[in-house]
């Protein structure tokens, strides 16, 4: 008997461009892909103008949500400037049993980076999820950040009690850059058929330019600590193509879908 679980991450880009038509282009994408757990970052929160990314997309898609709130700061919607904070969710089909949120390594250039964990029954396991939005800066101050915040992600996710866990996120690099040595050298770490050189760009270049290494995949979902039966089987990545009425992206990210199966008694 095979069980399946489909995973989706996505950076929704705060409350860039056209906020009300993204979030209804995110909500119409997040529905056709019927995930059971769908990680979020740069989940836009304003409470004077009653704005949240997280809590709107969960209502309209009838899914649990946990959030943490991060990075509060000034930040345009439309012609204004509000303050408000870019934070991280997890959606899901069934309640989280637990919630965890940890501080990562800060930078003044770049302050407020948490790691936002949960943990789940499904077919009797415990799956853990841990949603990480990793340094943007791109210069080696910023690469150094994304080591130490991976390699503190991994060690949270290790001293989490057994079972499955997923990590997914926007890791502002490609799995094998150097700063994510220690995710590739991670005990039982699957990420899947594709090689990680063939991972196609996460960023819609349709909508801006970016540094080189964003040319490549920077939004990931990895499976670690799998076991003998969990395996991820199918990625694919989504919501990458501009609206055919109006040209207008989701997000300046493509979301990345993944189907893990556990097939009972089969060795991975």
């Amino acid at each position: 008997m095979t069980q399946s679980l489909r995973i989706v991450t996505l950076n929704t880009w705060k409350g860039e461009g056209d906020y009300p038509r993204r979030l209804a282009l995110i909500e119409a994408g997040l529905a056709e892909m019927n995930a059971d757990i769908i990680c979020l970052q740069e989940c836009l929160k304003v409470r004077e103008r009653g704005f949240d990314t997280g809590a709107f997309l969960g209502d309209k898609l009838g899914l649990h949500v946990v959030q943490a709130e991060a990075r509060e700061k000034f930040r345009s919607i439309g012609s204004e400037s509000v303050l408000s904070t870019s934070g991280l969710a997890i959606l899901s089909r069934k309640p989280s049993q637990s919630t965890l949120v940890l501080p990562l390594e800060t930078d003044d250039a770049d302050g407020g980076r948490c790691l936002l964990m949960a943990g789940f029954d499904y077919d009797n396991d415990q799956v853990w999820v841990g949603n990480l939005h990793a340094s943007h800066l791109r210069d080696q101050r910023g690469a150094d950040l994304r080591r130490c915040q991976i390699y503190q992600t991994l060690t949270a996710l290790a001293a989490l009690p057994s079972g499955p866990v997923i990590l997914a996120g926007d890791f502002n690099a490609p799995l094998d850059a150097p700063e994510c040595m220690s995710l590739l050298a991670a005990a039982e770490l699957d990420w899947g058929p594709d090689s990680i050189s063939s991972l196609p760009p996460t960023i819609n270049e349709g909508l801006r330019s970016h540094s080189p290494s964003q040319a490549r995949a920077i939004d990931h979902i990895v499976l670690l600590r799998a076991g003998m039966t969990w395996r991820v089987a199918r990625r694919q990545r989504a919501l990458d193509t501009a609206a055919p009425d109006d040209g207008q992206y989701p997000s300046d990210h493509a979301a990345i879908v993944v189907d893990l199966v556990k097939t009972e008694g089969t060795p991975r």
